[in-house]
């Protein structure tokens, strides 16, 4: 049977849960203006896994020649694919897990890459979304948003990254997926979800952990506004609740938000109530799900996300983030002058600018043009952290018909999504364009 043709103005905002364990793809469909309230699942027939429909498992069955296998065939089952995306540098104690060591194994059998084989689950994800559509999305605008644990390395995104565009879906479609980080896409949907139960209070702080099948995260937010709700980010995402002390007793009032699929988990339920309740009372209110509520609240996060960032101007509740790392430029022939600490507040709905003085550029000729440019730097997080290396090259060009600028002309913009650091540059207040300025990011 032929496929009904949609609205030619039908748009599909989807968020897409890429889990350790369990993955998820929610969406929504805008028809001529109108965004329908239903939400809807890609659902995967062949699982067998009946808890909660809406989750598909994250791993993919292969027999030993490569070649894709039904769940009732002899083959390999290949798992934890995610994970090994990370060097093994940064994979921590997974390094020293059987579990983890006989996934690996499966993959040397039937001779596949982690990257190839995140490409084939991908494309079998997608096949399942199209599947339950009634209509060609190949007709449809499409705006993704894609989860991605919180600071994860940049190159493992990149890879991530790679992964997903070898799939040749979102370049048929012409749509570049964004990112959201895990805890972050758990909370806009969950505090928002919980509003009413949490009754919230400017100054209010409420801590999200996102407990899933391969990580642990932990976003904090203090509410900076009710009418409309604002979120300002209080304790860096990286930090887990087994890590650093997350709660501040200067505030004076919490909630606690636990949300993934490991947040079902009765023992760890009880464990953090106890712990809670004897270290601040009845001062913070927990709030557990034994349905799929939070399991599924990633996916429902990043669909929020997409749809806030093209129906809405692109803002977002989130109203301020804090920088993930230090950030500096270094003159020429001098060391690196620091500008923006680690933690420090960047807001989201206005422009964070530096000012930069004219000294710290470096004039570059070339072909007859004259340019101005300046190099950053920045002191990364988390593993072979502790020393800075260059993140960014900014090159203006200067144009002739201007005269020379003054000491304080240049001001630098940086812009942090919750995922990666970007800059702008702006010239006497003005900000410049493609045409003026370029970057070259070393991400």
């Amino acid at each position: 049977m032929a496929l009904a043709k949609p609205d030619p103005q039908a748009v599909i905002y989807m968020g897409i849960d890429f889990g350790t364990t369990y993955s998820c793809l929610a969406y929504q469909v805008e028809v001529s203006g109108h965004l329908r309230p239903e939400v809807n699942y890609a659902l995967d027939a062949s699982s067998s896994f009946s808890v909660c429909p809406e989750k598909i498992p994250t791993q993919l069955p292969l027999f030993q020649d490569g070649s894709s296998a039904s769940s009732s065939s002899e083959h390999s089952v290949l798992q934890w694919f995610k994970l090994m995306i990370l060097w093994r540098d940064d994979l921590s104690h997974f390094r020293r897990s059987s579990k983890f060591a006989e996934a690996e194994k499966k993959f040397d059998e039937v001779g596949q890459g982690v990257l190839e084989v995140t490409t084939i689950y991908f494309q079998r994800l997608w096949a399942s979304f199209v599947k339950g559509l009634p209509f060609s999305v190949e007709q449809c605008k499409v705006h993704v948003t894609l989860t991605t644990p919180a600071n994860w390395p940049h190159d493992a995104k990149q890879r991530m990254r790679k992964a997903i565009d070898a799939t040749g879906i979102f370049n048929r479609l012409q749509c570049y997926p964004s990112l959201i980080c895990e805890p972050e896409a758990a909370a806009v949907f969950l505090i928002t979800y919980e509003l009413q139960r949490i009754n919230p209070k400017e100054n209010d702080t409420i801590v999200v952990c996102d407990c899933g099948g391969g990580t642990a995260d932990c976003v904090s937010f203090q509410v900076s506004g009710l009418s409309p709700l604002s979120l300002a980010e209080c304790v860096p995402s990286e930090y887990t609740l087994s890590g650093a002390v997350i709660l501040n007793d200067l505030f004076r009032e919490k909630a606690l938000i636990i949300a993934g699929g490991f947040g079902k988990n009765l023992f760890l339920q009880n464990e953090v109530n106890k712990m809670i309740e004897g270290d601040f009372g009845s001062s913070v209110g927990v709030i557990v799900y034994h349905d799929n509520i939070g399991w599924k609240s990633e996916a429902h996060g990043a669909l929020y996300h997409a749809i806030n960032t093209e129906r809405r101007d692109g803002q977002t509740i989130v109203a301020c983030r804090l920088s993930p790392n230090k950030y500096g430029f270094r003159p020429p022939n001098q060391g690196v002058k620091w500008f923006l600490e680690k933690g420090a507040n960047l807001s989201t709905r206005r422009p964070n600018m530096f000012r930069i003085r004219l000294e710290n550029f470096e004039t570059v000729s070339r072909n007859s043009a004259k340019y101005l440019t300046l190099d950053l730097y920045s002191i990364q997080s988390g593993i072979g952290s502790g020393y800075s290396r260059q993140v960014c090259k900014v090159t203006w060009l200067w144009l002739q018909e201007l005269d020379r600028p003054s000491d304080d002309s240049f001001d630098l913009g940086v812009v942090y999504d919750g995922i990666i650091v970007s800059f702008t540059l702006y010239y006497k207040g003005k900000l410049q364009g493609p045409d003026q300025v370029t970057f070259k990011y070393e991400y």
